[in-house]
């Protein structure tokens, strides 16, 4: 039996220095069902700027009405992953927001082992055009419509989680054993 939680966070910037999460998204999976789902708005000390709003779709007022309290939010995810393997899409990048904002919170850094699916499909498709999440839901025609999940978009914490879990079910099929 495989269990892992495929994590994705939207945030303010590129930077886990001095960006924050603005949303944090996480996927229980269990021989490739999802069985679990974490979704919640971070309440920030800053605000979201135009161009991540454009983006995300995420605003200030979302933050402010729907938002939760980081440490809050860090807390409850915390929990949800427990000790599980972790999949991210550019997994460098979540995790060092994840360890970031538990470090703001003055909780433990993460020690899960993660999987990022932008180096196994560089290793398993050489020579593609582009490994964006979008671009390889493309061209292995991955698609989160229909999946009876909220949310479910592009850019979205939860819409990435679906597609970087189905991208990563479908990459391990290519996997040599």
């Amino acid at each position: 039996m495989e269990t892992y939680v495929v994590v994705d966070v939207e945030t303010t910037g590129l930077s886990a220095a001095i960006n924050e999460i603005t949303e944090i998204g996480a996927i229980k999976v269990v021989d490739g069902r999802i069985v679990e789902i974490l979704q919640a708005l971070v309440k920030i000390d800053g605000y979201v700027p135009q161009h991540i709003t454009k983006i995300t779709g995420i605003t200030n007022l979302m933050l402010q009405q729907e938002g939760y309290p980081r440490e809050y939010v860090m807390g409850e995810f915390l929990k949800f992953v427990g000790e599980l393997p972790l999949v991210a899409h550019n997994a460098p990048f979540d995790m060092a927001f994840i360890n970031a904002g538990l470090a703001r919170c003055g909780m433990r850094k993460l020690t899960n082992q993660a999987v990022d699916t932008v180096r196994l499909a560089r290793s398993l498709h050489k020579g593609l055009a582009s490994y964006k999440l979008g671009e390889l839901a493309r061209h292995f025609s991955i698609t989160a419509k229909g999946i009876g999940v909220g949310r479910m978009q592009m850019h979205r914490s939860l819409g990435d989680c679906r597609i970087t879990q189905l991208l990563y079910e479908r990459l391990k099929k290519d996997m040599v054993v």
